[in-house]
């Protein structure tokens, strides 16, 4: 068991899995300030009401939308902090000025595209964890990138998911293994602490808030990871243009 272990992560290596997961674990620390700011704000409504159902509403009559406003909050907010913090992502990465109203503006303007964009993808990943898992794995790497189209490259909705698809085809297996070691080692402390947390604090919304918070810093790592990748690939494509160029140049 421990040599298979081994084996996969020397596979992820080579495709350079666990040394962009690293990167984007420490970009992410580095950030965390700003990040926050962006974050927070449009977090705490899902969170306050998924540990406050009976707030506005009777949960003996409306049990149903109480559990699942929260998520529509959620949905709601979300598409406004992706923009903003990848609007953020870009300008740090460049070493350009940001400000906080720079990012949320450019978030709310590009709130329809990512709201809409999201629901789609959202759907098709889930019609293909349906059909199998894997599917649903290799949708969630192909079409990852449609956000940094929306906001960075102004497409619309369908070209962002097409680019998305065209332009991650070559690091499927490189976004898998990155998105698996990003994600396995949140879950697994999520895990180990939400079932005493559960025993101690029964009856109580820390649970529900704790679980709230912990998907949220998971989301923002995979947000980051798929930057990562974004900025790596455009890089080595515009590295392979520029050498086609000068090869073509030459044979003139």
């Amino acid at each position: 068991m421990i040599g298979s272990l081994k084996e996969i992560l020397k596979y992820f290596q080579n495709f350079r899995s666990v040394e962009l997961s690293q990167d984007s674990l420490i970009y992410f620390l580095k950030n965390l300030s700003p990040i926050s700011l962006i974050i927070i704000p449009f977090a705490l409504p899902s969170i306050f009401f998924s540990a406050n159902p009976h707030f506005i509403f009777d949960l003996s009559e409306n049990a149903f939308l109480a559990k699942y406003f929260p998520r529509i909050l959620e949905h709601i907010f979300s598409p406004i902090s992706t923009g903003a913090l990848i609007v953020l992502f870009s300008k740090t990465i460049n070493g350009e000025k940001w400000t906080y109203t720079q990012c949320i503006v450019s978030g709310i303007v590009f709130w329809p595209k990512l709201f809409i964009a999201t629901i789609i993808v959202e759907i098709l990943i889930i019609i293909g964890f349906f059909l199998l898992i894997i599917p649903g794995v290799i949708l969630i790497a192909l079409l990852g990138f449609y956000d940094f189209f929306i906001v960075l490259e102004e497409n619309g909705m369908i070209l962002s998911l097409k680019n998305s698809a065209a332009f991650a085809k070559n690091y499927v297996m490189e976004i898998i293994g990155s998105f698996l070691i990003v994600s396995a080692p949140i879950l697994w402390v999520h895990f180990i602490i939400h079932g005493p947390l559960s025993a101690i604090c029964y009856g109580s919304e820390i649970t529900s808030i704790f679980s709230d918070a912990f998907l949220s810093i998971l989301d923002i790592l995979i947000l980051v990871m798929f930057f990562r990748f974004y900025c790596l690939i455009k890089l080595e494509k515009h590295n392979k243009a520029n050498s086609a160029d000068a090869k073509s140049r030459a044979a003139d």
